[in-house]
């Protein structure tokens, strides 16, 4: 770009004059607080610092529109603003004084609708924004390694969040307008898996589960969270009912053996078996009253 005369003249005499009225010091003789950069009679840029002391670069295009700002606040750090041809902004690069790196692009010259921000800590986040600047999408990945994406309400709060930590376990949580969890589904890192339910209050309510020893599972809890109805199979293949006390102690037990024998049982409170009832793989019945040996009661160690 050719300049006037003008202008590089002032240059010269401003860098001369600041060169050689410097001292030991380094205190400044001369200063300007704004300088015009001027092509052909039009100003193309300016360089000026402003009331609280940070410098700006600026570049304008024909319509004397900004569409290249260069800062450093010291407030928010260094900071690049590329703009539209009508001065609005739209993209922003930022390097914050805690050495936090951020892209953002922005929508209508008011809000964010993403960023992209880069800790020094390792940890990176990036979110997708509304219109109004409320962000919805959040992607993630922490210092520890944990990866996770979330889907957010209009108000900011979580609606779902799926994540994936350092040891391969994986999670899935959806939430309710209020914050409370109701719903969840997930592996650990031993290959388990299990789908939960809960209720208004964000109590688990009911869950579903395969186990990494092959044990597969239906669990019901009342108000309390106490287990009162649970379904299991063991990968052997013998299946087991059992509903609970209020406590959450066995109260009846129905369970059939790879033998063929079914069997149910009901125990009191306090975990005695009060009744036995038994059918064996030949159809033999059998009936058995409390107290009857060889029935498990609680304390038994056998």
């Amino acid at each position: 770009m050719r300049f006037k005369l003008a202008a590089c003249g002032l240059l010269v005499v401003l860098a001369h004059a600041t060169a050689v009225g410097q001292k030991d010091d380094s205190k400044t003789v001369l200063a300007l607080r704004r300088l015009n950069l001027v092509d052909r009679g039009r100003i193309v840029g300016t360089l000026q610092v402003t009331e609280d002391g940070s410098p700006v670069l600026e570049f304008l295009n024909r319509e004397g529109k900004r569409t290249l700002v260069i800062s450093s606040d010291e407030r928010e750090g260094p900071t690049i603003s590329v703009n539209t041809p009508d001065g609005t902004p739209r993209i922003r690069f930022r390097c914050g004084h805690d050495g936090t790196a951020t892209f953002a692009i922005r929508a209508g010259g008011v809000h964010d609708v993403y960023e992209l921000r880069a800790s020094t800590d390792g940890s990176v986040v990036q979110e997708f924004s509304d219109a109004a600047g409320r962000p919805r999408i959040r992607s993630q990945v922490t210092t520890d390694g944990l990866s996770q994406n979330s889907i957010l309400y209009e108000k900011g709060s979580p609606a779902y969040v799926a994540s994936v930590s350092r040891d391969g376990a994986t999670t899935q949580i959806y939430y309710g307008q209020d914050g409370k969890i109701r719903a969840s589904f997930g592996t650990d890192s031993e290959g388990s898996t299990h789908l939960d339910f809960f209720d208004v209050r964000g109590k688990r309510r009911s869950g579903i589960g395969a186990e990494s020893d092959g044990r597969a599972g239906l669990t019901v809890l009342d108000g309390s969270g106490h287990t009162r109805l649970e379904i299991s199979v063991p990968r052997s293949g013998e299946p087991r009912l059992m509903l609970n006390h209020p406590d959450g102690s066995e109260a009846i037990g129905l369970s059939n053996e790879n033998s063929g024998r079914s069997r149910i049982r009901l125990t009191d409170p306090l975990g005695n078996v009060g009744i036995a009832l038994g059918v064996d793989a030949k159809g033999q019945p059998s009936f058995d009253l409390a107290p009857v040996s060889g029935l498990k009661r609680k304390g038994d160690d056998h």
